[in-house]
């Protein structure tokens, strides 16, 4: 069977960057570019050529790549299809301490909504603190013992983004249900929904899990995961 042969020029890369903050507290902007040429070769066939480069200010990063090419047939004609994702850790705070075998950690005394929170926790090139054991969660109680000084509810990364109430609909804040993340001990009572606003995920000095006003200002934990390549 004969049909006619069409090359999309559509190569659809995604790149995900996390940018370091300038001094101007602004981030510094990567920059992605992409060039195509198609041609017949002597033989007949068709190729295309492409090179994807990418300029970064900042430290230096391990990227990873996942490239998959895909063909659609449709009336004769033939599309083919490539499709990147390039995704690279950002940068390790310097001020986050490392439990080894378990990930680098940062308590913020300070009290912050949980938006507030989530900001911080990314501006550092973190996320708020998902635990996923036993011993993560022995680390977080160990952070939170030396601050005697401070508010016994703190944030970390688990919400109810559908504010439903029900324990089973809280998931992390990367969309993971808590029990498929690893640990779902509940403080008694909770959650607690009495004033029906308490959506955004908190835990006591136990380290057992409850919620709280998401606009309430809580100290928070903030986490960089060893799977980031460190």
């Amino acid at each position: 069977m004969s049909f006619l042969l069409r090359i999309s020029a559509f190569v659809f890369i995604s790149v995900v960057y996390f940018a370091e903050p300038s001094h101007q507290g602004r981030a510094l902007k990567g920059s992605v570019g992409l060039s195509m040429v198609n041609h017949f070769n002597q033989t007949g066939h068709c190729t295309i050529d492409f090179e994807l480069s990418q300029v970064f200010r900042g430290s230096k990063r391990s990227w990873r790549v996942n490239i998959k090419h895909e063909v659609y047939e449709n009336g004769g004609l033939e599309e083919h299809v490539v499709k990147g994702l390039l995704t690279a850790q950002p940068p390790k705070p310097s001020d986050y301490e490392l439990f080894p075998s378990i990930g680098f950690y940062k308590f913020h005394p300070e009290a912050r909504t949980f938006a507030d929170s989530l900001k911080v926790c990314t501006d550092e090139g973190g996320h708020l603190a998902i635990i996923n054991s036993i011993p993560e969660a022995n680390v977080l109680k160990t952070l939170y013992a030396r601050h005697s000084d401070v508010w016994r509810w703190a944030h970390i990364g688990f919400h109810d983004p559908r504010e439903s109430g029900t324990r089973g609909n809280y998931e992390t804040i990367f969309g993971e249900s808590l029990k498929s993340a690893g640990y779902d001990k509940w403080a008694p009572d909770e959650p607690d929904h009495t004033y029906g606003q308490a959506h955004c995920g908190v835990i006591n000095r136990d380290v057992l899990l409850g919620a709280g006003v998401c606009t309430g200002k809580r100290p928070f934990f903030c986490e960089y995961d060893l799977s980031w390549g460190v």
